[in-house]
């Protein structure tokens, strides 16, 4: 089973500015939408999700007070969404059309959306262009910010292979106190470190007030992004008191979440960039191919396949994998639906999935031959054969695939494999140990004084469990410009607090925090880690909370 651990510092003040980056929305129009299900249990919902998509239903998940919805459809007319409601029904969902008003951007001016208004914006763009993919992240708690200086961090991976889209906004729902005395309140919206959007605090409902912010595509990164909210929050005119007035306080609702759209970007025809397309790690379902053998299968052609399939796992550790291995007479025929590994030797070439390679293969007694073809009925779509009569080598051209330095060095679509591969004996690692960079983090800098804070989501595997004594390590280095009798430090774990301290001048180089985490979140298969500082300073100063892959447990 697995432990967590992550690791922090601290570094001097960053200073930054502001500017408005704003939408407006109008020409409302009529759709049907289907709801499917309303769910709580979020593994039911996943599978229910899951069925849909793979089905090819267009279905989205909209999160609602104490659950979440699964809707389908964006249709135009109501006998379309009549005709998905009965084929729904057929799969045993219960199901209820809905009447919605779409929106359609126009030209840039301050506005909010309603979650139900920008799930349906983001559904219609969706169906515009087919190729087109939706992820949403929402966020798994309410979040709250407290003070006058606020902020809070949130984070969101962008694959390498993904094209993104212009349609890429934040759905900020919050509460905020009632008392709102003070007029010049603000929150400002920050993306990878620069200012998107501010706006004022004093005009804003109470309860789950809206705003849609637009996620410029030319500020956010390949890999890891970061989405801060920076709070400048007063209910009166006394700055000595209202830091510590409890009344004073603005939550993030669970019903935000950052909507990313994309389309993938073409595989580049040859061997140096598996895994992909075969493996797409960041797509809520990843493994896209199927792993063919032969109908009876030996020893080596067996193992060669289960070496696969084992690195595809290791790949994403923390998510659940379903991969197909089937025999050469279950595919009747190529499909463009999906790409192929095919495993076997020169012998089986007479079979269909076969047909792009007949007649080209070179004599494999003593060489396994690694070759990637595109299928002729959908160049997008491609089939890797691993073919060898030499037992020893078919292993080796399998296990060649797992090691990514090997992999870069296949410039082209076909690779002999003649010998055994050496490689440099890779740093064995704790495998008890999850690391921020393991769970996609990087280096995550928080800025200002008073409340900071930042939360870490952490998907396990649905058939693991934590072990008794896992816990939660967080080693701390930080400045010795504090005020040392009123700074300190916070852990939550899924909005559960389990450890407090204050930070001390005297480990100001090397302190730590390590809480044990509580029996009944070890079933969790979503954990949400929330480290909350409070920091008073002669100076504003910097946060910066960094992989612990250069640390010691």
């Amino acid at each position: 089973m697995k432990k967590l651990i992550c690791v922090i510092a601290v570094f001097f003040i960053v200073l930054n500015s502001s500017f408005a980056f704003a939408q407006s929305v109008s020409a409302q129009n009529t759709y049907y939408v289907v709801q499917a299900g309303f769910y709580k249990d979020a593994t039911i919902l996943m599978e229910s999700y899951n069925l849909l998509k793979a089905k090819g239903f267009p279905v989205y998940k909209f999160a609602v007070a104490g659950g979440t919805r699964l809707y389908v459809g964006n249709y135009k007319e109501r006998k379309t969404a009549e005709s998905a409601a009965k084929q729904l029904e057929a799969l045993g969902f219960e199901t209820l059309i809905l009447t919605q008003k779409s929106t359609a951007p126009t030209l840039p001016k301050t506005t909010s959306l309603s979650p139900a208004s920008a799930a349906s914006l983001e559904v219609s763009k969706t169906m515009k262009n087919e190729k087109s993919q939706v992820k949403n992240i929402f966020i798994p708690e309410d979040v709250t910010i407290k003070g006058i200086f606020g902020s809070h961090s949130l984070f969101f991976f962008i694959d390498e292979n993904w094209q993104l889209n212009d349609n890429c906004f934040f759905e900020l729902v919050f509460n905020q106190s009632q008392i709102k005395n003070y007029k010049n309140s603000t929150l400002t919206v920050l993306l990878n470190d620069v200012p998107i959007k501010s706006f004022a605090l004093s005009d804003k409902d109470n309860y789950q007030a809206a705003e849609k912010i637009l996620l410029p595509k030319d500020k956010i990164v390949k890999g890891y992004n970061t989405i801060k909210l920076s709070t400048y929050h007063r209910i009166t005119e006394e700055p000595c008191m209202d830091y510590v007035n409890p009344a004073n306080w603005l939550t993030v609702c669970k019903e935000s979440y950052i909507h990313i759209e994309y389309e993938g970007i073409p595989d580049t025809f040859g061997v140096n960039n598996y895994p992909y397309p075969y493996l797409k790690v960041s797509d809520d379902q990843p493994v896209d191919c199927i792993i063919v053998v032969p109908d009876n299968p030996d020893d080596a052609q067996i193992t060669a396949a289960l070496t696969i399939a084992a690195d595809f796992g290791k790949r994403i550790p923390y998510s659940n994998t379903d991969i197909k291995v089937e025999c050469y007479t279950d595919i009747k025929s190529i499909s463009k639906d999906a790409n192929f590994i095919v495993i076997g030797n020169s012998s089986d070439t007479e079979n269909e999935i076969f047909d792009p390679i007949r007649g080209t293969l070179p004599d494999l007694k003593n060489a396994a031959i690694i070759k990637e073809v595109k299928l002729p009925i959908d160049e997008a779509k491609r089939i890797l054969y691993i073919l060898s009569d030499n037992d020893e080598m078919l292993l080796e051209a399998a296990r060649s695939l797992t090691l990514d330095n090997i992999v870069l060095q296949m410039k082209t679509n076909t690779q002999l494999i003649s010998s055994k591969i050496e490689e440099e004996k890779a740093t064995e690692k704790n495998s008890d140990i999850i690391t921020l960079k393991d769970l996609g983090y990087e280096d995550t800098v928080i800025k200002g004084i008073f409340y900071q804070q930042a939360t870490f989501s952490i998907n396990l595997p649905k058939n693991c469990q934590l072990k008794e004594d896992s816990f939660i390590n967080i080693p701390l280095r930080y400045t010795g410009a504090l005020d040392f009798d009123k700074s300190s430090v916070t852990v939550y774990l899924n909005n559960i607090p389990l450890a407090s301290k204050l930070l001390s001048e005297k480990e100001a180089e090397e302190d730590e925090i390590k809480v044990k985490i509580p029996a009944e979140l070890r079933d969790s298969d979503l954990l949400e880690l929330k480290v909350v500082f409070f920091i008073l300073s002669p100076t504003d100063l910097t946060v910066k909370i960094l992989d612990t892959e250069k640390y010691g447990h």
